[in-house]
């Protein structure tokens, strides 16, 4: 795990030979810490975009802070997952047919209105009946879906080690209708969420369109 004490590095996604910069790092910010607290692969590569001055964490180490400190492990952890779950969101967006008209910049204005929110086991995510405002990504975790009456039609798992996510209440969010299932998490879920109004006008376009 890395922290920039001085510089600036760039957060680099590679897919089929072709390089894309997702965000920038400055100083006081720190990289690295999801394959280390979740147990995976790299998610992305990191480049020097300036002359840097990083300090280095090791895994061994950092368990051993983390230890002393279960609140501050919480809440890095929680982190670590979010930014995760948003890679997924973009790798998602970036290779699905349903959007490959988008260009890097639209890509971008989209992702830029999903918000994370971190759900735990039991918690109602909507119910039959409710508005469907808002698109669900699944990044992480356990959600099944209940008729009227709890009957289970189905459930959707993510885990950390496969990295791919996927859209729920996604029909009833395009069509503007009241969600016709419930959506419960049977596990610790992170979500990646759009409710701003200027956000989900501007996706049910692109998606319209395609």
């Amino acid at each position: 795990m890395y922290f920039i004490s001085q510089g600036q590095v760039n957060v680099v996604a590679c897919d089929q030979g072709s390089t894309e910069v997702i965000s920038s790092l400055k100083e006081g910010e720190f990289f690295g810490e999801i394959a280390l607290l979740i147990q995976t692969k790299r998610t992305a590569s990191i480049q020097a975009d300036t002359y840097c001055d990083l300090c280095v964490l090791r895994k061994r180490d950092l368990d051993k802070v983390l230890n002393l400190f279960p609140e501050q492990k919480h809440m890095i952890v929680a982190m670590a997952e979010t930014r995760m779950a948003h890679d997924s969101l973009r790798n998602l967006i970036k290779n699905d047919r349903l959007f490959k008209s988008l260009t890097p910049n639209c890509l971008q204005d989209i992702l830029k209105y999903f918000h994370s929110r971190i759900v735990n086991s039991g918690e109602c995510i909507y119910a039959v009946g409710d508005a469907a405002h808002s698109l669900y990504f699944l990044g992480l975790g356990n959600v099944e879906f209940l008729a009227i009456g709890d009957k289970l039609i189905n459930n959707v798992t993510v885990k950390a080690s496969h990295r791919e996510g996927c859209f729920f209440g996604f029909t009833d969010f395009l069509l503007e209708k009241q969600h016709s299932q419930t959506a419960r998490a049977t596990s610790r879920c992170v979500l990646i969420v759009l409710t701003d109004t200027i956000g989900t006008t501007k996706f049910s376009r692109i998606i319209l369109k395609t």
